[in-house]
């Protein structure tokens, strides 16, 4: 992960955050595990349905917002 912060102006900064695709597909992972933890799917208990059934229902910009958050949040 490579991670820059440049100030804008004052109390105001940019932050970059570049990450490879390996470490994007890990944050897309345990984005994926945290949402599907509270996702209710027919046939399983809450949380408890297959990683592979829960990709299938979840919106993948919701799961790529989610990813990002979690990279910019561990870049700071």
């Amino acid at each position: 992960m490579q991670k820059s912060i440049k100030k804008i102006e004052e109390g105001f900064f940019e932050l970059t955050v570049q990450l490879d695709k390996a470490e994007l597909n890990s944050y897309i992972s345990t984005a994926q595990k945290q949402i599907g933890a509270n996702l209710e799917i027919p046939g399983f208990r809450k949380g408890k349905a297959p990683q592979e059934l829960i990709g299938q229902k979840l919106d993948s910009s919701v799961v790529r917002e989610a990813a990002l958050e979690l990279a910019v949040s561990d870049s700071l």
